[in-house]
């Protein structure tokens, strides 16, 4: 949904530790295919969260 310019947004970047050196997906696979083998593949994941106003 659309926000008031005076509204904080929140963004969290999220960085993952994989078992393997490459995804085993298609160029055109989907967003949830390729998040499907990220969790899949991870060994750990560290996330920070920046603010916005």
């Amino acid at each position: 949904p659309w926000r008031a310019a005076y509204e904080t947004h929140r963004y969290i970047f999220t960085v993952h530790a994989l078992d393997v050196e490459r995804l085993d997906v298609d160029e055109d696979a989907s967003g949830a295919m390729v998040g499907f083998n990220v969790h899949f593949h991870s060994l750990a994941s560290a996330s920070i969260t920046a603010m916005f106003s």
